[in-house]
């Protein structure tokens, strides 16, 4: 097979294929640093960074 419609379903499988991979990374990575949505360092850094801005002000 050839042609742009053939093309465009390859595209689109190596598309998929990129970001399943990808995303199977990322769930490893996510269940190695402890499964966590919210993590208080974070929480900490985003709340430093908010108050630098009220005084800024």
């Amino acid at each position: 097979m050839c042609g742009p419609k053939f093309r465009a379903m390859e595209i689109t499988n190596q598309v998929r294929e990129y970001a399943e991979k990808g995303m199977a990374e990322m769930s490893e990575k996510f269940a190695a640093e402890g499964g966590e949505l919210y993590k208080e360092k974070y929480a900490e850094d985003y709340a430093g960074k908010g108050d630098k801005t009220e005084a800024a002000k």
